[in-house]
């Protein structure tokens, strides 16, 4: 009889206001984790992408790749820039754009438009790095070294 008022039927209110929850939670959920993880796989998936168009394995030419560490030539107007010595953590960001993790980029390069750029490496508990690059086709600017590890913070008297 609990089912029948309000017009109930067969479902309580609790089944009811659990399937609306439930479908609430679920759209909300899946905007947050597409937008949280579409643009590192964007970057694994370009990098995948030109890495095939460089051996003509797109357009079926049947390439092949001799090294897997080699860069393929970047498009007209965009260049290489190489990170090899960096730890994965380590946080890259260009003009003041957050482009991802070095973990984020398979062969340790980000393909960006060619000219001066500014290149920020940072993570947490080291010192920020800061780089003036000039990114040209012709060759990839390679950044060498590690973050300095910040000084541990003194303890807070009681």
């Amino acid at each position: 009889m609990s089912g029948a008022r309000r017009g109930g039927g067969e479902q309580g209110w609790a089944a009811r206001w659990a399937a609306r929850w439930a479908a609430r939670w679920a759209a909300r959920w899946a905007a947050r984790w597409a937008a949280r993880w579409a643009a590192r796989w964007a970057a694994r998936w370009a990098a995948l992408a030109l890495t095939l168009s460089a051996c003509g394995g797109a357009q079926g030419g049947g390439g092949v790749i001799q090294r897997t560490d080699a860069l393929p030539t970047p498009p007209p107007s965009r260049a290489f820039l190489r990170l090899p010595s960096c730890d994965e953590r380590v946080w890259v960001y260009v003009d003041g754009r957050f482009k991802g993790r070095v973990a984020d980029y398979p062969l340790r390069a980000l393909l960006l438009p060619a000219g001066a750029r500014r290149v920020e490496l940072r993570r947490r508990g080291h010192a920020t790095r800061y780089h003036l690059v000039t990114l040209s086709p012709e060759a990839p600017v390679t950044l060498e070294g590690d973050l300095t590890p910040l000084p541990a913070p003194p303890p807070t008297p009681r």
